[in-house]
């Protein structure tokens, strides 16, 4: 009878992931971490490592702002900067919110 012979090595070899995703395997991730990307998860079987993978696509918008949006932004910019400012209370009582 041939006996299996034992591997000297503890874990099997597995590159590193990209992008800084430490472990190879979701189960690694601490609790906080795995609940974040559950919620980003195009369906329930993806791995956490495809989810991970896909972020920094979900965070580019190929769509430029308007040079009329970015006036605006500066605008507003410039009036937090010059202290015109309103604060949330007044804002939600104008509005009729409290």
């Amino acid at each position: 009878m041939h006996q299996k012979q034992k591997s000297t090595f503890s874990k099997p070899f597995l590159p590193d992931p990209p992008y800084g995703i430490s472990g190879a395997c979701d189960s690694t991730l601490a609790g906080d971490k795995s609940r974040r990307l559950d919620t980003w998860k195009t369906h329930p079987r993806e791995r956490y490592d495809e989810t991970h993978n896909r972020l920094p696509e979900m965070a580019f918008d190929p769509e430029t702002l308007s040079e009329e949006t970015l006036q605006q932004i500066e605008e507003g910019i410039a009036d937090i900067r010059a202290g015109r400012l309103r604060s949330r209370e007044d804002i939600t009582q104008e509005l009729g919110l409290k």
